[in-house]
């Protein structure tokens, strides 16, 4: 385990510099260049204005002329990543997607997406999240780290609707792999985030993995091009599940190809709640079903992922990450309301998802073009969402 006194930049970078020093396991983390946030004395005080990120950008140059030959010592030539290293990753606190990571094409760009990434806490988006758990987030710079940027390009003829299929042995080892990492870490579930150099180009995977397979499923995400599979975008998702107490791998994507790794890399390892597979739920009679369903609009309707109630307020989205940032716009009140978020597309391993799981609210996917102007209301019972006022 890391103790207190080798944590430095974080909890996101203090693991990944640990997995790197691991003989096992450090070549499938990329090489990183940790840098620390500039001191008060020498930043002073920054306000969340249009010119912070000029202003900091400019000190950081000042401050450390030689951090872009450093960087390529280290990660090699641009282009890199720049990472959030902040408040995130703790088990009572995800953050998912609550800073920013930067894409940094060319060595004159790297200050500025630096300054960018060591400020993203102080955007609304950031603070809105932050207060979920209790947290004011106060407008303070935030380590970052920088990475080579794995080759994000995909093969020409891979479709928006394709999905990759893996061989069964390429999740074996990441399944593997994340058993050591919970035990080295103490977690009592894992998710973990992957970039895989493929024939077809690079595949993006999450996956959450509990230490006790008897409770929990095991569920990958994967999706063609850079970070598919941490946020809902243009292209399809695959996703292999594995149920609780199985050894079923289970298989669903509207065009699944088949896709030959060349290289594992692993890019992320955070604390996941446990959900457990077997649990009691709330359900209607089939009279109150019944009943319903005469005097009210019925939409055929999936799981993503179950919350405290199925039944309630609902919030209608195009997808999981725009369902979010409404979500965040709320007040208190607005937020404590919602019960049942319905979107046209998701995942429940993409940030958004991980968001949602830690608010406890039910995710289904469903067609949103047929949920009735008006209707604020749902109750989500076999596989249907019956909506009204």
């Amino acid at each position: 385990m890391i103790t207190d006194e080798e944590q430095y930049y974080g909890p996101k970078l203090d693991r990944l510099l640990h997995i790197r020093k691991t003989d096992s396991l450090g070549d499938l983390v990329p090489p990183i260049f940790p840098i620390a946030p500039l001191p008060h004395d020498v930043t002073g005080v920054l306000t969340p204005t249009d010119g912070a990120v000029s202003a900091y950008a400019a000190l950081l140059a000042a401050a450390l002329p030689g951090l872009t030959q450093a960087v390529e010592e280290v990660c090699g030539p641009a282009p890199w990543i720049v990472r959030s290293a902040g408040i995130e990753d703790l088990t009572n606190h995800v953050n998912a997607g609550g800073y920013e990571s930067l894409i940094c094409p060319t060595p004159e760009d790297l200050m500025p997406r630096v300054a960018a990434v060591a400020l993203s806490g102080s955007t609304e988006h950031a603070r809105r999240q932050q207060a979920l758990s209790g947290r004011s987030a106060s407008f303070e710079a935030i380590s970052c780290f920088v990475q080579p940027l794995l080759k994000i390009d995909v093969a020409d003829d891979v479709g928006p609707n394709h999905s990759p299929y893996l061989d069964a042995t390429v999740l074996d080892r990441m399944e593997a792999v994340c058993a050591k990492l919970m035990e080295a870490f103490d977690f009592q579930a894992i998710d973990c985030e992957w970039g895989l150099e493929t024939t077809l180009g690079l595949v993006s995977i999450t996956t959450i993995m509990p230490r006790n397979q008897q409770l929990m499923n095991v569920a990958h995400t994967i999706g063609f091009g850079f970070a598919s599979a941490q946020s809902t975008g243009s292209r399809a998702t695959t996703l292999a599940l594995r149920p609780a107490s199985t050894g079923l791998r289970l298989w669903r994507g509207q065009h699944l190809r088949e896709t030959p790794v060349q290289r594992l890399h692993l890019t992320q390892a955070r604390p996941a709640h446990v959900d457990a597979a077997f649990c009691e739920r709330s359900s209607l009679t089939d009279d109150c079903y019944e009943a319903l369903t005469q005097h009210y609009d019925v939409v055929e309707a999936r799981l993503l992922m179950l919350g405290a109630a199925s039944f309630g307020h609902v919030l209608v989205a195009p997808d999981l990450m725009s369902a979010w940032r409404q979500y965040l716009a709320l007040d208190a009140r607005g937020q404590a309301a919602v019960a049942v978020v319905i979107v046209d597309k998701g995942s429940a391993e993409e940030h958004a998802g991980i968001m949602f799981r830690q608010q406890k609210i039910t995710c289904v996917r469903a067609d949103t073009r047929r949920v009735p102007a008006g209707a604020d209301c749902v109750a989500f019972d076999r596989g249907t969402c019956v909506l009204g006022e």
